[in-house]
């Protein structure tokens, strides 16, 4: 499983955004990367959980048997002092019979000659002596087979709950597993999606790049990046310095630009205009950057709404001004560059999020 999840994860940097059918705003395209970088993060606690749980239960298991192999050593010592009990019994009953027939002889003596009294007294003082020794001895091993008993309860607990903690952790590293097995099945879904992506993206950017054809090297680049479709077009293709007026050269292209649009109606398309760090001041209805970037954007979003016949509910116009340069050098030709604007066409993504939050 750790292989596969680590097989899985080297794939986990392509793009998190798939787009198959329907218009989502670019807001949610955000959503969708932060989701994928959780999951991604996910994934690896809980390999990393796995891990440490593994490891403990390996430790347990090697407590579980030292403690199993003392239990053992506790009742082999519990049987010899049983056995010693018992034969301490023996001799102890046998004693006491001594001791009777003793007392019974003496009875019958007592009468008879006083020093063979006094050695038969001498003898049972010395069998009573014996026999109190036996029985001290009797009781010491009793209480060390009673101390034994109690370690043995002692190690029997604490076994239990050994093992009660072994089966808690196997639970957990079985619903940790299953868990894995979601998240991995849930990636390998969004792999496929992003596959998916990647493919209607790059068969629009050739379909855009054929209509476009003899446009390109002539201020008109297109481009797939982060299953977008960038069609990026030079002011010089478009405008003339300082307009917002679309020449015919740019009115050419964004037309044929429309047709693809208008044939694929699952693509949501949002218009940026840019320019370079130059002030503009104007006096008219153009006072600045941001206005120039601005009309630039509506200037497009009209010729591919009004004559291109695409739906406006689809399309979006931007200004971004001079902050989002291509070139960040004070040259004439990172000025240039920086000078554009940009028709940026987003495929549907509805699967991709319906995998994300949860829905099959």
């Amino acid at each position: 499983m750790k292989s596969t999840l680590g097989a899985i994860l080297l794939f986990m940097g392509l793009p998190l955004f798939v787009y198959l059918q329907s218009c989502v705003p670019a807001r949610e395209f955000k959503e969708l990367d932060q989701k994928y970088a959780g999951l991604k993060d996910h994934a690896a606690v809980l390999e990393h959980t796995n891990d440490t749980l593994s490891a403990s239960l390996k430790e347990q298991r090697a407590v579980n048997a030292a403690l199993s192999a003392r239990n053992q050593a506790l009742l082999r010592g519990i049987d010899s002092v049983e056995g010693d009990l018992r034969y301490l019994q023996e001799s102890n009953a046998r004693l006491r019979n001594d001791y009777n027939d003793l007392e019974n002889l003496h009875k019958n003596l007592l009468a008879g000659n006083q020093k063979e009294t006094g050695r038969l007294l001498a003898e049972i003082q010395k069998n009573q002596s014996q026999l109190q020794e036996r029985e001290d001895a009797l009781k010491e091993l009793e209480r060390q087979l009673y101390q034994r008993r109690q370690d043995q309860e002692r190690e029997a607990k604490r076994q239990e709950e050994d093992r009660k903690v072994l089966d808690s952790l196997r639970l957990s590293l079985s619903v940790l597993a299953e868990n894995i097995e979601k998240k991995n099945a849930d990636i390998a879904a969004l792999q496929k999606a992003i596959a998916q992506r990647d493919s209607v993206s790059e068969a629009l950017r050739q379909r855009v790049a054929g209509a476009m054809f003899g446009f390109e090297g002539k201020g008109l680049s297109v481009y797939q990046k982060g299953g977008r479709v960038y069609v990026s077009l030079e002011e010089q293709l478009l405008f003339k310095q300082g307009s917002y007026d679309v020449d015919a050269k740019g009115r050419e292209a964004i037309l044929a630009l429309g047709k693809v649009l208008a044939a694929n109606p699952d693509i949501h398309v949002e218009v940026e205009g840019h320019t370079d760090d130059v002030p503009m001041k104007g006096t008219g209805q153009v006072k600045d950057n941001w206005d120039l970037s601005v009309m630039r954007a509506t200037s497009i979003v009209r010729l591919l709404t009004q004559q291109g016949k695409v739906d406006p509910k689809r399309v979006t116009a931007a200004g971004r001004g001079e902050y989002i340069p291509l070139d960040a050098a004070k040259t004439a030709e990172a000025r240039k560059k920086n000078r554009r604007t940009e028709v940026i066409l987003i495929p549907k993504v509805e699967t991709l999020l319906d995998l994300v939050g949860g829905k099959k």
